[in-house]
């Protein structure tokens, strides 16, 4: 029961950043965002400050953002056998100020086990590729919405106490839903909210983020340092885990690169069997190609 209600308001939360999406079309007073950069879940902050809101008059004169590609990745694994990494590019073309379209694809793959009824383990190992297509609002401030294909080779592997069961190998195809709410709470703090949601697996994923700038605050150096905190839940019927830990994001400002480490404590909890704990680890990437 208890995973089954937390895992009810990881679905929640990610319905309710969709609900936000109108509440945020609008640039707000901010930390700055890299120069031609766009937030990510690693994205980085440039020196330049907010712009005056423009009047409205001048408003349908205002030249738009060139369009952007970016490259997104990331990885993170813990010490028992849980693990999720992704990598791919995203392209953002802008349709009028605070609104663009957004693609992209990546591959991604999954893998855990867990105890079955058996006496044995029933493993999952579920390598993918996942186009996407979405809208995003606003620009300091900004909420990406995204809805796509999930494409999955599904292997699962069953033994028992005498040994193998079953081991079975699947591609499966569904879709795939996530949201990004990105928020400069200050001038050098930020918060970011993010959730998927793949059906071929059930598997929800859901990341509150803070971090606050530490170094270059005059943006004269060509590194700038973040520190933060961060809290996750994620899993579906077989699994679902809480963590909590601590962040450090490297921007190395003139080449709109962003490195973040991450790192903490996990816990996981199955149908059969004790909770597992132990520690996490991440890292992501985020490149802007101007």
């Amino acid at each position: 029961m208890r995973r089954e209600l937390l895992l009810v308001r990881s679905k929640t939360l990610l319905i309710s950043m969709a609900a936000v999406s109108l509440l945020v079309a609008a640039p707000a007073q901010a930390q700055p965002t890299p120069a031609n950069g766009q937030p990510t879940p690693v994205s980085a902050e440039s020196p330049a400050p907010s712009p005056a809101p423009a009047p409205v008059v001048e408003m349908s004169n205002r030249p738009l953002k060139p369009a952007w590609w970016e490259l997104i990745g990331g990885f993170e694994g813990d010490t028992h056998q849980t693990g999720y990494s992704f990598l791919g590019p995203a392209y953002n073309h802008p349709l009028r100020p605070n609104l663009a379209l957004h693609f992209k694809v990546d591959g991604n793959y999954l893998y855990y086990e867990f105890a079955n009824g058996l006496g044995g383990k029933s493993s999952v190992h579920s390598p993918g590729f996942g186009p996407g297509i979405g809208l995003r609002f606003g620009d300091k401030t900004s909420f990406t919405t995204t809805v796509g294909l999930n494409i999955k080779r599904r292997q699962e592997e069953i033994t028992s106490s005498a040994g193998r069961v079953s081991d079975t190998t699947e591609t499966r195809v569904g879709a795939a839903f996530s949201a990004d709410l990105y928020h400069d709470l200050s001038k050098y703090t930020n918060l970011q909210l993010i959730g998927s949601f793949g059906t071929v697996d059930n598997y929800t994923w859901t990341r509150a983020g803070l971090k606050n700038q530490v170094s270059n605050r005059s943006w004269q150096g060509h590194q700038t340092v973040y520190l933060g905190v961060e809290g996750i839940a994620q899993g579906n019927k077989d699994i679902f885990s809480w963590q909590a830990g601590g962040l450090v994001e490297v921007l190395f400002v003139p080449s709109s690169l962003s490195l973040m480490f991450r790192g903490g404590y996990k816990n996981s909890s199955f149908d059969i069997g004790p909770d597992k704990t132990g520690p996490y680890f991440g890292v992501g990437l985020y490149k802007r190609f101007k």
